[in-house]
């Protein structure tokens, strides 16, 4: 009853007429109705004598039903029950003989909702009269045991993970058998840990869990299979009680994870590729196009973090704004291209003579801005005057006629917001433009 109880396959069994003799709770709860509503109701009129599509489907071509007739099991990978409420829902079902003094006494079925097969553990559970039948219908390996250890029952999805018949397993210990002892030392550490009492590697480690809560205790683990080859499972270890309740052994439920094992890595493999794709293109759009060096927005950026650092460490921090004197005039007379090679060649001096830890950024069109950490402003006026020389330089070399107005602003204590940082160095800057370009304005603010 406990295994009937429990299992999430839903369970009915019909006598030899096809009538509802009991339907366990996960049965209930996929077709939605409770079993006291039903008992003694033809079930395939219930529940599978219509399509989804309104075709009708006769007992007497239902494969199902079959097996009342001719006593063969029969599996169907995929099928469907109509619900309570009218809607239908997919199923891999088998249909099972229940055999009572070697006669057909009705038959066993055991279902599932294949659409949520994902989303939770195939679970079966059998009792005297029923356990054979639900065994050789379960898809998921399952294997019990004494309370010691010694295994009693493995099902034939169990034979067929383990590579191990029962007759070479029953009556011998688990997990020495098929399971991998390094993750056996490895749980027994975290148990140990965990519980603050010794748990020693060997079945102690899958039962002292359920033994201590009475609930299944569900873990990863290895199988290494006859040939050597290992299998990731995911294991259900439950606890088995007699008719007085006293705990007699354990069930293992072990579900075949190798195909979401290979669905989590191609997971992790397209998240770590989709990340670097946001990377690549976060740096992409805090990065200058045409010159290399960072835009408004990565400028904006940075000087956020070094402002809030210069704050908190109480450190100067200087601001430079470029402006190009007379720039229009190369895009008219020489052409954009020419104006292009002459911003790069601007951006490239000035991130030549600045520190690496001073940052250098484009604002727009002819704007360039440069800030300079923990620097003041004697060391920013050096640092102004020096840039201001290469540039002009440069510039004579190209023969380009184009000159710079330079505005310096340093601050003991820089504003919290960059805008205003930027706005006081543009107002510095464009006092030089006022009084005839091609000079350096400096100022200081407390």
């Amino acid at each position: 009853a406990a295994i009937l109880a429990t299992t999430g396959n839903g369970i009915y069994q019909l006598d030899r007429e096809g009538r509802l003799v009991y339907l366990n709770p996960a049965g209930e709860r996929l077709l939605g109705y409770e079993q006291n509503e039903i008992r003694g109701r033809n079930m395939h009129d219930l529940i599978h004598s219509r399509t989804p599509q309104g075709e009708s489907r006769p007992a007497e071509t239902c494969p199902l039903l079959a097996v009342l007739r001719n006593g063969v099991t029969y599996r169907s990978a995929e099928d469907w029950y109509q619900r309570k409420d009218g809607s239908f829902i997919t199923v891999e079902c088998t249909s099972t003989p229940l055999r009572m003094g070697g006669e057909i006494a009705g038959a066993v079925f055991s279902f599932h909702d294949i659409t949520e097969r994902q989303q939770r553990e195939e679970v079966l559970r059998s009792t005297m009269a029923l356990q054979k039948a639900i065994f050789d219908s379960a898809s998921a390996g399952i294997v019990s045991t004494d309370a010691h250890g010694v295994i009693t029952t493995i099902n034939s999805a169990a034979e067929r993970m383990l590579q191990y018949s029962a007759e070479e397993v029953v009556g011998k210990a688990t997990p020495a058998i098929f399971l991998d002892f390094g993750e056996i030392a490895r749980r027994a550490a975290e148990l140990t840990q965990e519980l603050g009492v010794t748990i020693s590697p060997g079945f102690d480690s899958f039962t002292v869990k359920t033994l201590r809560t009475g609930v299944p205790d569900e873990n990863e683990w290895t199988f290494i299979r006859k040939d050597g080859t290992r299998l990731p499972v995911r294991l259900s270890v439950t606890l088995l009680r007699d008719a007085a309740g006293n705990i007699n052994g354990f069930m293992g439920i072990a579900e075949d994870i190798t195909e979401r094992k290979k669905a989590e890595a191609a997971l992790r493999e397209s998240e770590a590729k989709l990340k670097e794709s946001l990377e690549r293109e976060r740096n992409a759009a805090r990065v200058d196009f045409l010159t290399g060096i960072l835009n408004r927005r990565g400028f904006f950026e940075i000087a956020g973090s070094e402002s809030q650092r210069s704050r908190r460490y109480k450190r100067p921090l200087s601001l430079v704004y470029v402006d190009l004197d007379n720039f229009k005039a190369v895009n008219d007379t020489m052409g954009h291209d020419a104006g292009d090679e002459l911003l790069v060649e601007v951006a490239a001096v000035i991130h030549t003579e600045v520190r690496g830890t001073d940052t250098v950024g484009r604002l727009g069109g002819d704007e360039f801005a440069v800030l300079l950490p923990e620097t003041d402003q004697e060391q920013g006026t050096v640092v102004v005057q020096k840039v201001q020389k290469q540039l002009l330089e440069a510039m004579q070399q190209k023969q380009w006629p184009v000159t710079f107005s330079i505005g310096l602003i340093s601050f003991e204590v820089p504003p919290e917001s960059i805008e205003e940082m930027v706005r006081e160095a543009d107002r510095v800057m464009y006092s030089v433009k006022l009084k005839g370009k091609n000079s350096v304005a400096v100022h200081g603010m407390a």
